[in-house]
Formats: structure tokens, C-alpha cells, sequence
């Protein structure tokens, strides 16, 4: 019997883009997902794949100008908090599900409920509203109300949801794209956001990488910030030849004959 594999993709704002090239490689080597849980850019590329998106057509549309805008800058607008406007549209005109249960392939999304403060998954009914929650990185996004209650950007609380994929797949592929571990200089403010976000990140990541099967991490991607937009390719071919360097791992696992 073909074992069930789930991936579970973190947010990491353009180093997610590392996550298309994952999937790429993944699909070049013949390995099906099965089931695909996300945080924050996680969650849109996750959802994206679920619908049937190639990866080279993911590539291309995160590296459009208007989704390179949008996303493209560290600090608070002039105007106040901004609205992902444009990821509603995009995701509209590039999935023509609305639902769920539409998509070809489970999946699930990770936001922060600000009433509860837990994180919550999504799984069933309308799905773009949860995506644009679980992609609203707090004091640049507005958050975003489902159901009477206040969400903002998964990563906050879990930033690889792992939770609903563990017990309904075979195999499970963690993608870790955050950095962590000691760094020489911390110096301007900038820096010590990026630092700091890093590490809340990170705190919330490590445990549950330890519950994957087997984990990638494109580290390349480190050295990257959450709004490096502008270097996707470069970023993409990052995730891809890190998962290819896990190919044969994943099918010894398997028992599939290379």
C-alpha cells in the first residue's frame, strides 16, 4: 500500500519561497503529498499547491511586481495598517475553489486567535479568509475577524503546524525556513526586529520539528529577510536542491526503489 506523506510548511515571509522549491523537487522525484498543513507564507503556498498550482507557476506569480509590493517593506505605513487587498485577489483569480473541500489535496491552516490566544486550525468551509489571517504579520497587516473573533499571522503561535497532520499521514516532512543558533552581532533597530522575531519564531518551531519524520532545512535561506521579495528565484533553487539532497533519505524511509 502507497504510504500517506504530509508536509508541514512554516512562515518565514519571502524564505518561504524556499517552500515552492521543495515541492518542486519533490514532484521531480515522484513523491506525492498527501496531505499539507501552513503558517503565513506556508499557508499561501500550501494552499496554492492544494489547488493543483504547479511550483515553476507558484514561482511566477510570487514574483510579480504587485506581490513583491505588497509584501515588499519593513515598516509601519504611513496610512496606518494595511490590508492583504491583493492576496485576496490573487488567490482569487489563480484558485477557482472557494472551499476546503473543493481543493485536491487536505490541507490546513494555521492562524492566531487573539480572543483565545491559541492557535487555531482551519480545515473546513471557506478558506481565503483563513489564509489572509494566517498571513497578517501583526503591526503591518490588519488582523483579520472569522466567526466574531480576531486572527493574525499563525506563525505568532505555531509556525509549523504539525497538529493536524500527526495520526492522518504515514510520513511526515517538516520545512523549516527561520534561522537559529548563536549569531556574532546584533546592532540597529532593524536587526534586533528581524532578531527578535526570529527567535520567538524559532521557539515555537524547534519541538515540533523533532515530532517530523524527516526534516528540511534550506539554510541558505538564513542569511535572507522576511522581505527579501526580490530574490525569489534565488530563494526557490534554495528550497529546491535542499530537498533534492533528502530525495534518496525519504525513499529509503519509504521503501521506494530509486
Amino acid at each position: 500500500m502507497e504510504k500517506k506523506i504530509g508536509i508541514s510548511l512554516c512562515g518565514g515571509g519571502a524564505r518561504g519561497i524556499a517552500h515552492i522549491g521543495v515541492l518542486n523537487a519533490l514532484e521531480d522525484a515522484g513523491i506525492k503529498i498527501s496531505i499539507i498543513s501552513g503558517s503565513s507564507m506556508g499557508a499561501i503556498v500550501g494552499t496554492m499547491y492544494a489547488a493543483g498550482i504547479l511550483p515553476l507557476k507558484m514561482l511566477e506569480i510570487v514574483s510579480e511586481t504587485s506581490f513583491v509590493k505588497i509584501f515588499g517593506g519593513f515598516s509601519l505605513p504611513k496610512g496606518g495598517l494595511s490590508e492583504l487587498t491583493f492576496l485576496r485577489k490573487m488567490l482569487a483569480k489563480h484558485i477557482s475553489y472557494s472551499k476546503f473541500e473543493e481543493l485536491k489535496i487536505p490541507f490546513h491552516v494555521c492562524t492566531s486567535n487573539l480572543n483565545t490566544g491559541k492557535f487555531q486550525i482551519f480545515s473546513k468551509g471557506e478558506f481565503i479568509e483563513p489564509v489572509i489571517a494566517s498571513s497578517a504579520i501583526p503591526l503591518i497587516f490588519n488582523p483579520v475577524t472569522i466567526n466574531n473573533q480576531v486572527h493574525v499571522d499563525g506563525g505568532v503561535l505555531n509556525n509549523l503546524p504539525v497538529e493536524p497532520l500527526l495520526g492522518n499521514c504515514d510520513y511526515l516532512i517538516g520545512v523549516n525556513v527561520n534561522p537559529h543558533g548563536e549569531i556574532e552581532d546584533v546592532k540597529g533597530l532593524r536587526e534586533i526586529g528581524e532578531r527578535v522575531f526570529d527567535l520567538t519564531i524559532w521557539n515555537n518551531v524547534e519541538s515540533r520539528l523533532k515530532l517530523c519524520n524527516l526534516v528540511i532545512e534550506p539554510n541558505q535561506v538564513f542569511s535572507h529577510h522576511i522581505f527579501d521579495w526580490p530574490k525569489a528565484k534565488q530563494i526557490f533553487y534554495y528550497g529546491y536542491f535542499s530537498a533534492k539532497e533528502k530525495i534518496n533519505a525519504i525513499k529509503k524511509d519509504l521503501g521506494i526503489n530509486s
